[in-house]
């Protein structure tokens, strides 16, 4: 069950493939918004190709997209919207570029296979939930940029071992690294 989106559409909108059965899809370069929840709940999607002229991943844009294993970020990206890849379970590899200057809240929370990801150094804040319960998670690299880490940020990371705490970090809120066994 796969999709080729026409070029002459330019948007898809809140909600649009919500719940689908699609297993893949590609978006045109012609699209340059998508709503939030579009693909949420397709569970069978495996396969996903974003147009590279989106500027935001919108909120849970691909929550509970379970089958998902691996997504590139468009250059054109600059937010990351909150809960965007919620429950992406399967998520293994998660590329963000420069570009990217904000990762709202829980924009990542319960990618459990997610083992690795680098923050660029567009990142100032680390939001509230923004890793909560990667239980896989075994390093993250935070940039010399980041100032705050927001609560639960990293909270139920089973796995995470070690973490440099940037040189301007002002702030670590409350349950930052809680259920954090590993880290030493």
């Amino acid at each position: 069950n796969s999709i080729d989106i026409p070029d002459n559409i330019t948007s898809i909108e809140d909600g649009a493939f919500y719940g689908s059965g699609l297993t893949s899809i590609t978006i045109p370069d012609s699209v340059t918004y998508i709503g939030e929840n579009v693909f949420e709940k397709c569970k069978s999607l495996t396969s996903l190709n974003l147009s590279n002229n989106i500027n935001t991943i919108p909120a849970l844009c691909l929550g509970n997209c379970i089958n998902l294993k691996s997504i590139e970020i468009p250059e054109k990206v600059e937010t990351i919207g909150k809960k965007a890849f919620y429950d992406c379970e399967s998520l293994k590899e998660i590329k963000l570029n420069e570009n990217v200057t904000s990762i709202e809240e829980g924009a990542f929370e319960a990618c459990f296979g997610v083992e690795e990801i680098t923050i660029p150094n567009s990142i100032t804040e680390i939001k509230e939930k923004t890793f909560e319960h990667c239980t896989n998670l075994r390093n993250c690299n935070l940039p010399d940029t980041v100032t705050s880490i927001g609560k639960s940020s990293f909270d139920g990371c089973e796995e995470l071992a070690s973490i440099k705490i940037p040189k301007l970090i002002t702030e670590i809120k409350e349950e930052t690294f809680k259920g954090c066994e590993k880290l030493k």
